[in-house]
């Protein structure tokens, strides 16, 4: 199972030039900040969303290491499964369940969705580290 998110900039052209000054620093600072923005959301879903019967399901969430497939693309994979994979996916789709205590379907979509706005904030934040310690180096 899994969600995908995409992100947008408002200043598309100001990132653009980041990376270009950046280089590999900067695919490194977008996938921190990814795995970070993952951690959050996983968080959040664990604490507040995944259905919770014996555990079995919530256990069942990851993190993987963010993947950096091309100077232009990272790649982030977070979800539920393994064994329970079939279990994660009908209790993720299926809205007409009833889950006690506030837990419901789209455990891990409706976190992602929320979270989505502060992914360019972490990536806006983790380019500007980036940035000022090229600097001190004197790299850009």
């Amino acid at each position: 199972m899994s969600v995908r998110v995409k992100v947008a900039f408002e200043n598309a052209e100001q990132v653009r030039d980041t990376f270009k000054r950046l280089g590999d620093s900067a695919v490194m600072a977008t996938a921190r900040a990814l795995y970070r923005a993952a951690n959050e959301i996983m968080t959040d879903s664990k604490q507040n969303y995944v259905p919770f019967r014996l555990g079995t399901l919530m256990s069942s969430g990851y993190v993987a290491q963010p993947k950096i497939e091309s100077s232009h693309k990272v790649v982030q994979h977070l979800g539920y499964g393994g064994a329970a994979s079939a279990y994660a996916l009908v209790q993720h789709e299926n809205l007409t369940y009833h889950h006690p205590g506030g837990r419901q379907a789209k455990y891990l979509e409706l976190p992602a969705v929320r979270h989505s706005p502060q992914i360019t904030s972490l990536i806006t934040a983790e380019l500007h580290e980036a940035l000022k310690r090229a600097a001190k180096k004197g790299r850009v």
